[in-house]
């Protein structure tokens, strides 16, 4: 996504994911029905907000300079076993996780007493491996899903999509 700038607020993110299948390098599941991927994956999303925070109207205060930063960057790496039937497609796997996120507040800000310079800077690291599983049920041109993912963090995902080569 390109970066996108709407009133003092500016958010980008991209990203990149990429699967192999790995079967076929490991001899004795070859002949066995379900696929074998090894997936990876990385997503940065950059934001930024132009704070303008002078309530005492101090003239040293450069309100141009005040902003709210943040910066994100997430891993992942997953083993897939799957299995396609003719309408449904189920998967199961191990999936490990890394982020680290950075919060910080820029400029000077006057709060009475004293003055406070680049107020707040606070990165956040977080890994965890988890369990995933899930489900495709193809309905001609539209497809249903659901995804789940138990971990530290664990979350549930559901959707729809329509197209051709679903």
């Amino acid at each position: 996504m390109p970066t996108v700038s709407v009133r003092g607020f500016s958010t980008g993110l991209y990203g990149f994911g990429i699967k192999h299948g790995i079967k076929q390098h490991i001899p004795f599941m070859k002949q066995m029905p379900p696929d074998l991927s090894l997936i990876g994956s990385y997503a940065r999303m950059i934001s930024a907000y132009g704070l303008e925070y002078n309530p005492l109207d101090n003239p040293d205060i450069d309100v141009d300079k005040q902003e709210l930063d943040i910066t994100s960057n997430a891993y992942s790496v997953s083993l897939v076993l799957s299995q396609r039937f003719p309408f449904v497609s189920v998967y199961g796997g191990v999936r490990y996780m890394y982020s680290d996120t950075r919060f910080a507040v820029s400029g000077q800000y006057d709060i009475g007493a004293q003055v406070l310079e680049d107020p707040v800077d606070v990165e956040v690291k977080n890994s965890q491996l988890g369990l995933n599983g899930g489900m495709r049920l193809k309905l001609g041109f539209i497809c249903l899903f659901a995804d789940g993912t138990w971990a530290n963090y664990s979350s549930i995902t559901a959707g729809i999509s329509i197209g051709f080569h679903n």
